[in-house]
């Protein structure tokens, strides 16, 4: 038997299950939790659906990874039950839905088996999926509501998640714990060829950045509209949008429409944006709905000051509503301007941001799995 802090533990075999190690927050989450473990006496495997495994190098050497390669969740059905029948687990961790309901179906052919079985929710499923139809929608609350009770616990990233699990889903709560994402920050002196960074990095006046998925959930044409409004007031800033996605093409028409072609910067994906959040003045948030909200605990950690909408769920949880940072409405472009000039009229003390952000570190979180785990 061992012990971190207070807490005593058995050594165990944990599988953490996802789709791949493609660049993102569940991503980058459970490679800090599977590191975690596994410095802490743990056998930890990571198994995944795809084959993208660009943030292996994150990864400890002594986790493991199993991929299945297939390019659809239902297509590796058969891969995972061959995993559970075959191998001795102690605790099977599955990450998002519909790898959860997959997981719950895969555990009933071994018998017991589902008593292992963690689901975790990162996202807040009702705002993510609003726009789906409706047969599509219905199955996913039916999948939910009669398969996440066999399960040993089904983890919920904020309270706001929990609520939406409870509320929408029919989970019953008494079954769902809420474990906030845990943060494990490396900052860096990094060298940036991109010629926009480097503009962005010399500009003597106000210097805003965002990090996310260029993607309709991460809202970024009502954080233009904003900023436009900043630029019809003659206020002097540049903005870095650091990340890749779908909606690229349309912003770039738009910041070109706004006149914002000198204000707005879309370099794409860095290694460690983080380098460049602790260099920015304020860290803004645009998102529509979250789960949690990592990359604002990454920028409490910088020091940096966050202006964020406040969308369901996380930042609010996150900030302690404006103690914290500073929360804007999601469809009011000028008074998301006004809320963004005030964060950076009024940037708050760094120390005290960094000390909010220790809430949320692997330190913190990561004992708390182990106490879950160490239930079973």
């Amino acid at each position: 038997m061992n012990q971190i802090g207070s807490i005593e533990y058995k050594m165990n075999h944990v599988s953490i299950f996802m789709y791949d190690l493609g660049i993102g927050g569940t991503e980058k989450v459970m490679i800090n939790l599977a590191n975690f473990l596994s410095q802490n006496n743990f056998k930890v495997s990571l198994i995944l659906v795809g084959s993208n495994t660009t943030l292996m190098k994150e990864l400890s050497p002594e986790v493991s990874v199993l991929a299945f390669k297939r390019k659809h969740i239902p297509s590796c059905f058969i891969d995972l039950v061959k995993y559970v029948r075959s191998n001795k687990i102690d605790s099977f961790i599955a990450n998002i839905w519909p790898l959860t309901i997959f997981t719950v179906l895969a555990s009933l052919f071994s018998w017991g088996f589902w008593k292992k079985v963690y689901l975790i929710e990162h996202c807040h499923l009702e705002k993510q999926f609003a726009s789906y139809n409706f047969i599509f929608r219905f199955f996913m609350q039916i999948s939910i509501f009669a398969l996440y009770r066999f399960s040993a616990k089904v983890i919920a990233v904020s309270h706001g998640v929990k609520k939406d699990l409870s509320v929408h889903k029919g989970v019953n709560e008494n079954h769902i714990v809420v474990i906030h994402n845990p943060v494990d920050l490396k900052f860096s002196i990094n060298d940036y060829n991109e010629i926009s960074i480097n503009e962005w990095r010399s500009f003597p006046s106000a210097k805003f950045i965002s990090v996310g998925t260029l993607n309709t959930q991460k809202n970024y044409s009502y954080l233009l509209d904003a900023l436009a409004v900043l630029k019809d007031l003659d206020f002097e800033f540049k903005h870095l949008i650091l990340g890749e996605g779908p909606t690229r093409k349309f912003l770039e028409n738009k910041i070109s429409r706004l006149g914002l072609e000198e204000n707005v910067y879309l370099p794409g994906s860095v290694d460690q944006p983080i380098n460049l959040v602790k260099e920015a003045d304020t860290f803004i948030l645009s998102s529509q709905y979250e789960g949690f909200g990592l990359v604002i605990v990454e920028a409490l950690a910088a020091g940096t000051t966050v202006v964020s909408t406040d969308c369901e769920s996380g930042p609010a949880e996150i900030l302690l509503d404006d103690e914290y940072g500073f929360l804007a409405p999601l469809d009011k472009p000028n008074e998301f301007a006004e809320k963004i000039l005030q964060g950076y009229s009024n940037q708050l003390n760094p120390s005290k941001l960094i000390k909010r952000s220790e809430e949320f570190t692997i330190k913190k979180v990561g004992p708390k799995y182990i106490k879950l785990l160490n239930k079973i």
